[in-house]
């Protein structure tokens, strides 16, 4: 039971290790003496400076675990541009896989980019936009509207109270050449060519 003459006499045990039934071990189940420039008894389980083999260490911010090197946390992974653990869930440049970069505009949530606005959609180049009202992206992205148009529930229409005539859109009560509907010419109704739409009657 000596650590200073185990076994034989002048046989002295390393650090860490003691005497038990003449031999040098290592206190505690699953302790394994390293020996070299480690030179003591380690848990190779949870050992990150030697995890699963002696001289075997973890990358930055891994843990050991049952003698593994892995990152600690659901989620989480080792992105070796980095050189450390990242949570992949909510990692801007490495949203889901390492490397993954979101788009301006969008946020990584559970492992996808995605816009931070329920109901945006992302359009390359422009970013997120609600393609319900975006006057330049209607419907679909880059699809603008036309002008005096606007976007509204993905299509482009004429402004509340405007008809659309043709490829303008026009005020039905007052326009001198759609008069109460599309096509009524007020200014061919009189000889003189000077009739008016006034409350959408031409006068």
């Amino acid at each position: 039971t000596d650590p200073t003459n185990c076994g034989a006499c002048g046989t002295a045990c390393p650090a860490g290790q003691s005497c038990t039934g003449g031999r040098c071990t290592c206190p505690g189940a699953g302790f394994t003496f390293c020996a070299g420039m480690v030179n003591r008894c380690v848990d190779l389980q949870t050992d990150p400076a030697n995890c699963g083999t002696c001289g075997t260490p973890c990358r930055p911010g891994e843990s050991c675990v049952t003698g593994r090197c892995a990152c600690p946390g659901t989620g989480t992974g080792f992105c070796a541009a980095i050189n450390r653990c990242t949570d992949l869930q909510n990692d801007q440049t490495n949203c889901g896989t390492c490397g993954t970069m979101c788009p301006i505009g969008q946020t990584c949530s559970a492992g996808r980019c995605v816009c931070p606005i329920a109901g945006q959609s992302h359009c390359a180049g422009t970013g997120c936009v609600n393609l319900q009202a975006d006057i330049n992206n209607c419907g679909a992205c880059n699809n603008r509207c036309a002008e005096g148009r606007v976007c509204r529930m993905g299509s482009c229409v004429c402004p509340t109270g405007l008809t659309l005539c043709g490829t303008a859109c026009v005020d039905l009560t007052s326009n001198n050449t759609n008069c109460s509907a599309c096509g009524v010419n007020c200014e061919t109704t009189f000889a003189n060519g000077l009739g008016a739409c006034i409350m959408s009657r031409c006068m």
